[in-house]
């Protein structure tokens, strides 16, 4: 009985990535947890980092990260002074204290090299890319057809093809 009862409490959660970033003005490593109204980038200190806080996940297989960034760079007002890192999840915190730690032993050639490592966008031009996600958003397929559908089967669960019209 015990056994079962702390099964239920160690629970795995699936592994995802997050992002961490570097500001070279400040040279603080912080977690990111999303973008402000104002598109003002919303960081947390690995520090202060709560087990409720949630993070930007990184979706491994997927090109939306792409287009994500993409419109991330056009609502940040200045986005030449942040370095991203895809980490995974699972170590994010200890991996950003151990990166603040390396950014603030580490001499300026040696900050020029955590470039390297950085997450690289595949267009970076900002009048091609500003309106990614809006564009991409009309232009997107549905993943299914309505003929692939077997509207009998949904019908059984309460989901219909006049509601889904609504």
């Amino acid at each position: 009985m015990e056994k079962k009862v702390q099964n239920e409490t160690n629970e795995i959660k699936p592994l995802s990535d997050t992002l961490l970033v570097l500001n070279i003005h400040t040279n603080a490593v912080e977690m990111v947890k999303g973008i402000d109204q104002d598109g003002n980038l919303q960081k947390i200190p690995p520090d202060e980092k709560k087990e409720n806080d949630q993070l930007i996940r990184v979706d491994k297989h997927g090109d939306p990260f792409s287009n994500f960034f993409s419109n991330f760079y056009r609502q940040l007002k200045n986005p030449s002074h942040f370095n991203f890192f895809k980490v995974s999840e699972y170590n994010a915190v200890n991996t950003a204290k151990d990166l603040q730690q390396y950014v603030d032993q580490a001499s300026p050639e040696e900050k020029e090299k955590l470039k390297d490592y950085a997450i690289q966008l595949k267009n970076t031009n900002p009048l091609k890319n500003q309106n990614t996600m809006e564009n991409n958003t009309e232009t997107q397929e549905y993943r299914f057809q309505p003929e692939q559908i077997d509207w009998k089967t949904m019908e059984k669960s309460g989901l219909t093809r006049r509601s889904l019209k609504k």
